[in-house]
C-alpha cells in the first residue's frame, strides 16, 4: 500500500488552501478578464483552463469553496469521494 507521503513528495504537491495537496500541471495562457467577461461576484481575472493534481489524505477535509470555472476530475487511486454542488447562476 503506498502511503500518501510518498505520493506527496513523489509528485512534488503543496498544501491546498481548502485541504489536502496539489500540484499544478496545465495553465492555459488565455485569460477571462473579471471586469469583462465574468458576472460581478467574480473579483480576479481567470485563466480559460487549469488542470492540477489532487490528492486529499484519509481523515483530511477539503473546506467548503467557490469554483467560478468548469472542473474535470479524473479519479486514479483510493476511497470515494463525496462532493456538494450548488448551482449559482449568477
Amino acid at each position: 500500500m503506498v502511503k500518501s507521503s510518498e505520493i506527496v513528495k513523489k509528485l512534488n504537491l503543496r498544501s491546498h488552501p481548502e485541504g489536502g495537496f496539489f500540484y499544478e500541471t496545465f495553465r492555459d495562457s488565455s485569460v477571462i478578464l473579471s471586469t469583462s467577461h465574468l458576472p460581478p461576484t467574480f473579483k480576479v481575472d481567470r485563466a480559460v483552463s487549469t488542470s492540477i493534481y489532487f490528492l486529499l489524505p484519509s481523515g483530511n477535509v477539503s473546506r467548503l469553496h467557490r469554483i467560478p470555472m468548469a472542473e474535470t476530475w479524473h479519479f486514479y487511486l483510493g476511497e470515494p469521494l463525496t462532493v456538494y454542488w450548488e448551482m449559482n447562476l449568477l
